[in-house]
């Protein structure tokens, strides 16, 4: 309710919300996490192209879907992109073995 009033009242006055832009930036920050793990599932260590989009939804309650594309690649140099970045994409691709590791012990539902 509170973002969507502060939608409102910024697209009345022209100003920038600050509670606004932090939405938008997290729903970016989203989005190129979940790119990021797409582009791992894949096999590849460098993502292409990255687009990012916006789309008003809802009409006049002021809500922004936050859309991202790319293309996933595989480097045969990973270390042009720095060693934090090179970093990053190895913890990430532990997780995600971590992870496929403990997806194969099932818990058995309770209710």
């Amino acid at each position: 309710m509170f973002s969507e009033f502060t939608s409102t009242f910024t697209d009345m006055f022209g100003a920038q919300s600050k509670v606004y832009n932090e939405k938008i930036r997290a729903g970016e920050n989203m989005c190129q996490r979940i790119l990021r793990m797409e582009a791992l599932e894949l096999k590849g260590n460098a993502i292409l192209a990255a687009d990012i989009d916006y789309a008003e939804v809802g009409g006049a309650k002021g809500m922004l879907m936050v859309c991202m594309t790319g293309t996933a690649v595989i480097l045969r140099n990973p270390e042009i992109l720095g060693e934090k970045t090179v970093e990053s994409f190895k913890a990430l691709a532990e997780f995600k073995a971590r992870l496929k590791h403990l997806g194969q012990y099932r818990i058995a539902e309770t209710e």
